[in-house]
C-alpha cells in the first residue's frame, strides 16, 4: 500500500503506511518483512529528497540484512545510503558506495529496480557537475527500461534528468523569466509595485473567451463600438 500510494504522489500518506508497517514488522519480529519496510521507507524518503532520513533507514537495512543474510537488500541499502551521502554533500562518496551496490545487485541476479537506482546514480553525477556521466548512466537505464527490465518505473524522471543535464553539458541555460527594463526610474517603481502585491508567476493576463489573445479582446471591443479602454473590463490580473 505505501509504494501504490508513494507512486501516486501522496507521500505523507504512504510515509504513514510504511512506519505502521515497521512497527508491525518489528512487533512480530519478523526480519524479512523488517527489512522489505526498511528498503521502502528508504525509497519513500527518497521520493521527499531527505537525504538524512534516507541514510539512517538505509544503515538500519544495511545491518539487519548483514545480520541476517539478506543479500539483496545489503546491496539496495548501499546504493540508497550513497545516493543520501551525496545528497548531503559527500558526491564523491556516495557515486563510489552507489556504484558498488549496483555491482552488488547485478551479482544477485536482479533487474527489476536498477533503472531506479541507476537513476539515483545519475542524479549524484548531475550534482557533481558531471553531465556526460551523468548521460551515460541515464542513457543505460532508458535502454533497460526499453528492452530488458520489464518495468518503467522512474522513466519519466530519467527523461527529465536527461534533458537537465544534456541542458548542463551544452552550457544552455535553463529560460527565466525576462528582466525588467530596471534603467528607467518609472519601470523600477512599477516593477517593484507590481510585485509587492502579486507574485510573478500570477501576474498574468489571462485569456479572453475562447482562447483569444489580449490584442484581440481589444480589438474586439472597437468592433463593438466600445473604446479600448473599455475592454479592460475583460482584461484583468489575477489577484
Amino acid at each position: 500500500m505505501a509504494a501504490v500510494l508513494g507512486g501516486l504522489g501522496h507521500l505523507d500518506q504512504a510515509l504513514k503506511r510504511i512506519h505502521e508497517a515497521l512497527t508491525l514488522a518489528q512487533k512480530l519480529s519478523h526480519p524479512f518483512s523488517l527489512a522489505w519496510a526498511l528498503n521502502w521507507a528508504a525509497i519513500l524518503h527518497h521520493f521527499r529528497r531527505e537525504g538524512q532520513a534516507v541514510q539512517e533507514q538505509a544503515e538500519a537495512l544495511i545491518a539487519l540484512s548483514s545480520e541476517q543474510g539478506f543479500p539483496l537488500f545489503a546491496t539496495t541499502g548501499t546504493v540508497l545510503r550513497g545516493w543520501a551521502l551525496a545528497e548531503q554533500g559527500q558526491v564523491e562518496e556516495g557515486i563510489t558506495q552507489m556504484r558498488q551496490g549496483l555491482a552488488g545487485y547485478r551479482a544477485t541476479g536482479a533487474e527489476l529496480t536498477r533503472p531506479y537506482f541507476l537513476l539515483l546514480l545519475a542524479e549524484a553525477h548531475a550534482k557533481a557537475g558531471q553531465a556526460e556521466e551523468g548521460l551515460t548512466v541515464v542513457v543505460e537505464a532508458l535502454d533497460l527500461v526499453e528492452h530488458e527490465a520489464g518495468t518503467r518505473r522512474g522513466e519519466a524522471e530519467l527523461y527529465r534528468l536527461k534533458g537537465q543535464l544534456t541542458l548542463k553539458q551544452s552550457g544552455v541555460r535553463s529560460p527565466q523569466h525576462p528582466a525588467p527594463n530596471t534603467q528607467h526610474p518609472r519601470s523600477r517603481s512599477v516593477f517593484s509595485e507590481s510585485h509587492r502585491h502579486c507574485p510573478p508567476p500570477e501576474c498574468e493576463v489571462p485569456r479572453a473567451a475562447g482562447g483569444d489573445e489580449p490584442e484581440t479582446a481589444v480589438a474586439a471591443a472597437g468592433q463593438e463600438g466600445r473604446s479600448p479602454k473599455a475592454a479592460g473590463g475583460d482584461l484583468r490580473l489575477v489577484h
